[in-house]
């Protein structure tokens, strides 16, 4: 849903309410999300939650991380950055090298920027998603039977590389959803079906089994 930019979608991913117009100056200068939500629900549950990333999340959420590793986000010239941050630090992560978290949230940010500079369809997109593309590969090769990794987007883009609007590839974002130990799709299940972005909040609590955070109005 509109607005699709970023301070928003983060919003309504974590309270299961819709993003509003409202909120679109906060994008520039986000403070605490004080909804329920998911992330100060799993704190408050004595989860340990690890961050690295778009310094967005640090600004929401304060207090709810363990360990954060916030980079900055508004430098649109800035690809690689944030990009480079989280890849400094979630292998070790995954790793075992401290093994203490519950949930690890990793929000690059590159690709985003890419568009907004260079377009959707320009070279330097293709070499930052071949960056990605080997990132999800590590990641999927790194964790365990117990692990359940959530690649999402927060909103898409234009063919120009813009968003904040409602066209379909501003309100269309990909989903993968895996972990090696289950199957979460049952055989000859369609590949490619459409899920509302507001039913991601009640499916985490779900699976997680914590509460559903209050103004949620998704469903599983």
């Amino acid at each position: 849903d509109a607005p699709t930019v970023t301070m928003q979608r983060l919003k309504a991913l974590t309270t299961g309410g819709l993003p509003t117009f409202f909120d679109v100056s906060d994008n520039f200068d986000s403070s605490r999300i004080e909804e329920d939500n998911l992330v100060d629900g799993w704190a408050r549950q004595n989860r340990s939650l690890v961050f690295m990333g778009d310094d967005t999340w640090t600004a929401l959420f304060p207090t709810a991380f363990r360990r954060a590793y916030p980079f900055p986000s508004f430098n649109v010239k800035d690809i690689h950055t944030v990009d480079n941050g989280v890849l400094a630090n979630v292998y070790d992560e995954l790793d075992g090298a401290r093994g203490d978290w519950d949930v690890l949230v990793a929000h690059f940010l590159g690709v985003d920027h890419v568009g907004h500079r260079n377009t959707a369809n320009s070279r330097v997109m293709r070499e930052k998603l071949d960056q990605m593309n080997e990132a999800m590969a590590n990641l999927t090769a790194r964790i365990d039977d117990d692990t359940l990794l959530v690649v999402m987007g927060d909103h898409g883009q234009t063919a120009s590389g813009n968003h904040g609007g409602d066209t379909d590839d501003e309100v269309t974002a990909g989903l993968f959803v895996y972990s090696p130990g289950r199957t979460l799709v049952p055989a000859g299940a369609p590949v490619g079906k459409a899920v509302a972005q507001i039913d991601l909040v009640p499916t985490l609590a779900a699976l997680v089994g914590s509460p559903v955070p209050f103004g949620n109005l998704g469903r599983p």
